[in-house]
């Protein structure tokens, strides 16, 4: 396999590779797969609480909640990419900055702050891509003396972009 740079919204996953710096990625678990995200993306990791849901949404939406005074969109990751929903007591919530808006995404649990290093990053399978728009690759790392694949997501290209509605009248 060959080690690449990843063309993303991600501010650091994009130059992780040309620059051989090393990038800081979260990463957590959805079922039996371990995924990361740019921790500069992550704003915090909270207990999950039901949202208040909202009518005539996706599935994979749901509800807002209300962080501070700031009205926050839940998604739950694990629908979102084709898992069934499930909840239990290490399920949290991951309050991601994407820049022009904030995002709560659920995932089954938070494992670790990993630093990775430009020749641990890998190019998704051949013909895997277009239909896994938010997936920007692979990278693989080592944990108790055992190989596995992290499977590297940008939300923003996850999660598109925000739907524009019309502000409430007065």
């Amino acid at each position: 396999m060959m080690s690449c740079s990843f063309p993303s919204t991600s501010p650091g996953l994009a130059r992780a590779a040309p620059d051989r710096a090393p990038h800081k990625v979260l990463s957590f678990a959805l079922g039996p797969e371990t995924y990361g995200i740019d921790i500069r993306q992550v704003q915090e990791v909270r207990s999950f609480e039901a949202p208040t849901p909202l009518p005539h949404t996706p599935g994979w939406l749901l509800g807002v909640t209300n962080l501070r005074g700031t009205v926050v969109p839940i998604v739950d990751l694990r629908v979102r990419l084709g898992l069934p929903a499930q909840f239990d007591r290490r399920t949290v919530t991951a309050v991601l900055d994407l820049g022009t808006r904030m995002t709560g995404i659920v995932v089954d649990g938070v494992s670790d702050v990993l630093e990775l290093q430009a020749d641990q990053l890998r190019a998704l399978p051949q013909g895997a891509t277009p239909e896994r728009a938010g997936v920007l690759g692979l990278a693989n790392v080592s944990e108790h003396h055992d190989a596995r694949p992290l499977i590297l997501l940008d939300p923003v290209a996850l999660l598109g972009d925000p739907p524009t509605t019309a502000p409430l009248p007065c």
